[in-house]
């Protein structure tokens, strides 16, 4: 039975519907984010350790506000220490800007969309012990398909003491369901940008390389811009996430340091998203890139 001057079923409001809407229907569910950067700081100061730099990858699915994510990951935290956090994936609540637990270092998120039925943002987060000296969000001119949302990636520059030359970090996670030109649009997006850096660099994210002309875009531009993957040992490159039997999909490639000796692990005592997180320590280079 409806009602005859709204024609929608007796006992469903307007606030009601608009709520059943953006719950289940992807184009109100998901809006487009703006192209900005939300901050996270303290007043500490911090800067990177002479020798070596620890780096942490992880795509945390969307459960950043879990109990079982705030356990796992400041268990992490606490374990490895690392100097840089790269996270995908992660939610920031609109109301709170609250996104994850950091004390003592600095971190910038970049949203590509928002989530109307949460009230929060979703996109990258990165961290690191120094505050960045320069930050810039790249939003794609593709969308997924079914939300209609945009892939982001964020860069951040950090300044390296006793050393004339800049860190670049790219954090990024590439557009899924789309054809290989857009896939490769992004790629040459962040091509441009950072072809242009002159310093070390770590780019590291979900990459979704899952068939072979994927893998192959993303190795040409790593080798352009002269990175490196990191190594996974046999046992571990098989828990990286991955689709079927299809390449890893997360990684972290690097330039300007080098690969320590059987440093890079994936962390298995994770159970709050479908990835697993990736640990990696890197030694700078004894000459600037």
């Amino acid at each position: 039975m409806t009602n005859s001057r709204s024609g929608r079923p007796f006992g469903i409001d307007e606030d009601s519907t608009r709520r059943l809407l953006t719950q289940w229907l992807p184009s109100r569910r998901f809006e487009r984010a703006p192209e900005t950067i939300i901050d996270g700081s303290h007043d500490k100061p911090a800067h990177f350790n002479g020798e070596a730099l620890k780096v942490l990858s992880w795509n945390v699915a969307k459960s950043n506000h879990d109990r079982r994510f705030t356990r796992e990951f400041l268990g992490i935290l606490e374990r490895e220490k690392p100097d840089m956090v790269f996270l995908q994936e992660v939610r920031v609540d609109t109301e709170t800007m609250r996104a994850v637990d950091l004390a003592g270092m600095h971190w910038s998120a970049a949203p590509n969309y928002k989530d109307m039925h949460l009230n929060a943002y979703s996109g990258l987060l990165t961290a690191a012990r120094p505050a960045p000296i320069s930050k810039r969000v790249v939003l794609t001119h593709d969308t997924e398909p079914l939300a209609g949302t945009p892939k982001v990636s964020l860069l951040t520059e950090y300044p390296l003491p006793g050393r004339p030359r800049k860190l670049l970090a790219i954090n990024s996670h590439l557009i899924n369901f789309v054809d290989l030109p857009s896939f490769g649009a992004q790629l040459g997006q962040l091509e441009a940008i950072a072809g242009r850096h002159r310093g070390p660099m770590i780019l590291a994210g979900d990459f979704n390389t899952w068939n072979a002309p994927r893998v192959e875009l993303l190795a040409e531009t790593a080798r352009r811009l002269g990175l490196k993957p990191v190594t996974f040992a046999p046992a571990d490159r098989w828990l990286v996430k991955r689709f079927l039997l299809s390449a890893p999909l997360d990684n972290i490639f690097f330039r300007g340091l080098s690969e320590k000796a059987n440093a890079t692990r994936v962390l298995r005592r994770t159970t709050c998203s479908d990835h697993r997180p990736i640990l990696t320590e890197l030694a700078w280079d004894k000459e600037p890139t």
